[in-house]
């Protein structure tokens, strides 16, 4: 949107968001039995990958963990590293977020009151700066950053409805 790009909203330093701040964090929190599809982002340097992991091949893989716990990796080559996204459908008891999972900031350059840059942020916190010189979205997102929840009735159809649509099944 470019709502930080200029000098037009001085007044404010940050937004905090999160597109995981919903009903849906009550409920997994709560431990209300469900089906969770969540979506996390990963990064890693390849130097610290096992060369055998199967979890960071390149491209798309699916894995049965267990029962009501399914696993897609998505990997693409980053130059020194390793990213992408791990995309997992399984009952809620197998599913862990905390309350600031998913939270990201976006930083104002042009704040009259700008956060301390020393500050240290929780690590599930996804932070985002705009680079003034460059023009650039500098994103500083921690591996494992929660992107995406959904919750589902823990009943057949839904169950199927999420590995066909994930193709976990044909």
């Amino acid at each position: 949107m470019g709502v930080f790009t200029n000098d037009s909203f001085k007044e404010i330093s940050a937004v905090f968001f999160s597109t995981v701040g919903t009903f849906g964090k009550a409920v997994v929190e709560s431990q209300i039995e469900r089906l969770v599809k969540s979506t996390r982002y990963r990064v890693t340097n390849k130097d610290q990958i096992d060369p055998s992991s199967r979890l960071w091949q390149l491209g798309t893989h699916r894995f049965q963990l267990g029962t009501l716990n399914y696993l897609m990796t998505m990997r693409r080559d980053g130059g020194g590293q390793i990213g992408g996204a791990d995309t997992r459908i399984q009952h809620s008891l197998f599913h862990h977020e905390t309350h600031l999972d998913g939270l990201q900031v976006y930083f104002n350059p042009y704040a009259e009151i700008p956060f301390d840059p020393n500050f240290s942020w929780p690590a599930e916190v996804a932070l985002n700066y705009y680079d003034v010189e460059t023009g650039e979205h500098i994103q500083a997102h921690p591996d494992g950053a929660l992107v995406s929840r959904q919750v589902f009735d823990l009943t057949p159809s839904a169950l199927r409805f999420l590995l066909e649509t994930n193709k976990f099944i044909q």
